[in-house]
């Protein structure tokens, strides 16, 4: 099913203020420059340059939120998120992905081949305000996750998309009893790549948040279910075994190291 990225996508009513403002932006041609603003970094990174009628039309609040650089002379509108450690891998194709359909002015929002793909697409529309889309989307998800199982491109982009933000917990919580339900950490190469990239990860959280982790890793190992036949026993001890190792070891810089394992 395709969710709709908006209801105000038909032209506003001659007369309007809606209207006036967008007639002025088509008449002057007004581009806008979208930027991600990473609060743990204090610093911007650009994103896109669009028309900024089209934007509009998907976002008339734009308007409000939008202010006019002096130095580029151009009208810039900032996104703010947590961090922009990902936002190479996350933000900036999620957003690029939808201002390309913006651009051939569907107003659908584009399909998705995986949860990995569903989930950028899932933070975009929670980053450009589409609110009704992105909700639509997130039920759909969550769906999804609970009927299938997570591959390792699927976890990571859970992991960053949502580190930082509110709803971070919610979705560890759907990656771990995914993960267990489909006894996917006793697979011999998908397993062992989530576990990898897993045990980098929490070694680079706060220590509060490393015990939470362990206590929903705890929760959801207890209710798995039992392993099928010729399923690699192995994988499943070294998983046990290596989660003492996984939440005391000090942090430290892994990306690469990420990257080489989930390609």
């Amino acid at each position: 099913m395709q969710h709709r990225l908006g209801q105000t996508t038909n032209v506003p009513a001659a007369g309007t203020w809606e209207a006036d403002v967008l007639y002025d932006m088509m008449v002057r041609k007004q581009q806008l420059r979208v930027n991600l603003y990473g609060r743990a970094e204090k610093k911007a990174v650009a994103v896109d340059t669009i028309p900024q009628w089209l934007y509009y039309l998907f976002d008339h609040g734009i308007a409000g939120r939008r202010c006019w650089d002096p130095v580029i002379q151009e009208w810039v509108v900032i996104i703010r998120i947590p961090t922009i450690e990902h936002a190479e891998d996350i933000e900036i194709p999620a957003l690029q992905w939808v201002f390309q359909q913006m651009n051939r002015f569907n107003n659908c929002v584009p399909t998705h081949g995986s949860i990995g793909q569903a989930i950028l697409l899932y933070r975009a529309l929670q980053l450009l305000h589409l609110t009704e889309a992105a909700s639509d989307l997130r039920q759909q998800l969550l769906l999804e996750i609970k009927n299938k199982p997570l591959t390792a491109y699927d976890v990571q982009r859970i992991w960053w998309a949502f580190l930082g933000t509110r709803e971070w917990w919610e979705w560890v919580s759907e990656v771990l009893a995914n993960l267990f339900r489909n006894n996917i950490l006793d697979d011999p190469r998908e397993g062992t790549d989530i576990h990898h990239f897993l045990e980098a990860e929490i070694q680079q959280l706060t220590r509060d948040k490393q015990r939470k982790v362990e206590r929903l890793y705890e929760r959801f190992r207890a209710q798995r279910p039992a392993p099928l036949p010729g399923c690699c026993g192995k994988a499943k001890m070294a998983i046990g075994k290596g989660w003492g190792k996984l939440v005391c070891a000090p942090p430290q810089v892994v990306t690469r190291r990420q990257r080489e394992l989930l390609g």
